[in-house]
């Protein structure tokens, strides 16, 4: 699963990257917006229905093809919904553009209901490799056309065209992956509303929290400013989508196998957190700590204003990796309302801080507030709601994350300096000083671990394990070179 996001992360990237040199701050910005308009509608369809078909063990085709029927509903109601609030959205923003964007989204939007529900069972049975090749396939058919279309048209029309495109490619694809043919069936309503109806709430409450905030700074500042947030949250969130992410998809069927074993749970917790910790945290700080570097590098002089930026959304990132699996955790114990407490907790916190930050500082003080948000707010309540309602204990938090927490704080102390030192607009400049700085940052984390877990006596954890896998590796091709 973490070589599926990354994959599809990889493209993305250069899709991002390519896009980035050829549209401006302002045409994001304006994407931002309308897919602000198009994720409020959505979180009226959020129920789903896949979680309950995986936390299910002897889910039957009915489940499926009931949930299946239910998605094409919603998303014919959530298309007709985005088009009549297209002229209300463009009177909002004050940006007639708006309206033509989303009667292309609601589109598109309409026909991805159609996608296959049979892929699910990918997950379920435990075939990620399945579900690789699919992620992987349908986010290069966005890639396909979404640049080539970048360098024709110069417009943000070619961000609106490849998400469309990518929406039939993800319908096409899941039928050539897979024999399943749902059918129209509505016999199972009632056992997947039970369940979902906590999801839809969950559903409510991300978008407030994960995208709210969009709605505060397009009031109050132009598509510029949040186009460059938006860019900035993206690239500073690489780390937890592109490792944590991946690593929830994959853990939440076996933690639902799991769910009836405290203790076999408790140690899939751990280990867990503790790989997504040791992996994605030091990824995360390193973005904050190389910020000045990279905005030059990979997106050029004219988003210089987004360095500011791209350091405290990382660092918001950072902390958000010390949450992880916890999500995976309550559905699989087939208590959603929990993490539905969780993030209605996180949003209603957030939004009120953003809006004084914008208020106080603009975008950099909206920034700051998701910063500090992240950092007070986000992950303690968190792990607190987690502790108090599951089995998982403080110390099956604690002692995963302590050594990378201070590893991680090291590195960050080290190459921050550097780097803001050697900061340079020019990209032959920038280039070779970021690869340098990612190197020492690399073996500054590296050598601080391994001494932090020496001196802890060497225990069993993510630390040995992967210690264990490398020596085997090494042993595996001295075998093959005797050979």
């Amino acid at each position: 699963m973490t070589a599926a996001r990354m994959s599809v992360q990889a493209l993305g990237m250069v899709s991002m990257l390519v896009l980035a040199r050829l549209l401006t701050p302002a045409d994001f910005g304006l994407i931002a917006l309308a897919m602000s308009v198009v994720a409020l509608l959505e979180t009226l369809s959020t129920f789903g229905f896949d979680v309950p078909l995986i936390q299910k063990r002897d889910a039957t085709r009915d489940d499926f093809d009931t949930a299946w029927t239910l998605n094409v509903i919603l998303a014919a109601l959530i298309a007709v919904l985005i088009a009549v609030s297209a002229p209300l959205a463009a009177s909002f923003y004050s940006e007639p553009r708006i309206v033509a964007i989303l009667y292309c989204v609601a589109a598109g939007h309409f026909l991805l209901g159609f996608q296959n529900i049979g892929t699910v069972m990918f997950r379920k049975q435990l075939d990620f490799r399945r579900d690789f090749l699919l992620q992987v396939t349908q986010k290069l058919a966005m890639v396909a056309v979404g640049v080539p279309l970048a360098f024709a048209l110069r417009s943000y029309w070619a961000l609106v065209i490849a998400m469309v495109v990518a929406n039939v490619a993800s319908v096409v694809i899941s039928y050539m992956f897979l024999p399943y043919r749902p059918r129209f069936c509505l016999d199972s309503c009632r056992t997947l509303f039970a369940y979902s109806k906590w999801l839809q709430v969950s559903g409510m409450m991300s978008y407030i929290r994960d995208r709210g905030y969009i709605l505060i700074m397009g009031r109050a500042l132009d598509s510029s400013a949040v186009g460059l947030f938006t860019l900035a949250h993206e690239i500073g969130t690489l780390p937890s989508t592109t490792l944590v992410a991946p690593l929830n998809r994959a853990v939440l069927p076996g933690f639902a196998h799991l769910s009836s074993d405290t203790k076999s749970l408790r140690d899939g917790f751990k280990s867990m957190l503790g790989l997504s910790t040791l992996l994605a945290l030091p990824a995360a700080l390193g973005l904050a700590a190389v910020s000045a570097l990279i905005v030059p590098v990979a997106l050029g002089s004219r988003w210089h204003s987004a360095v500011p930026l791209l350091m405290l959304l990382s660092l918001a990132g950072a902390s958000r990796t010390l949450t992880a699996s916890s999500v995976s955790v309550h559905y699989a114990l087939g208590h959603p309302k929990h993490q539905t407490v969780t993030m209605a907790i996180q949003a209603f916190t957030l939004l009120p801080v953003v809006a004084v930050g914008v208020a106080q500082g603009g975008v950099i003080g909206a920034a700051w507030a998701y910063f500090l948000h992240s950092m007070l707010v986000f992950a303690p309540i968190s792990n607190w709601i987690l502790v108090r309602t599951t089995p998982i204990e403080v110390s099956d938090i604690w002692e995963p994350i302590c050594r990378p927490v201070l590893a991680g704080v090291a590195m960050f102390a080290t190459v921050k300096p550097i780097s803001d030192a050697w900061a340079a607009p020019e990209f032959s400049i920038a280039l070779p000083r970021l690869l340098a700085m990612v190197a020492l940052g690399a073996a500054v984390y590296f050598l601080c671990v391994l001494l932090l877990w020496t001196i802890s006596g060497r225990p069993e954890g993510t630390e040995a394990l992967l210690l264990r896998r490398a020596a085997t590796m090494i042993r595996r091709n001295k075998a093959r070179r005797d050979r």
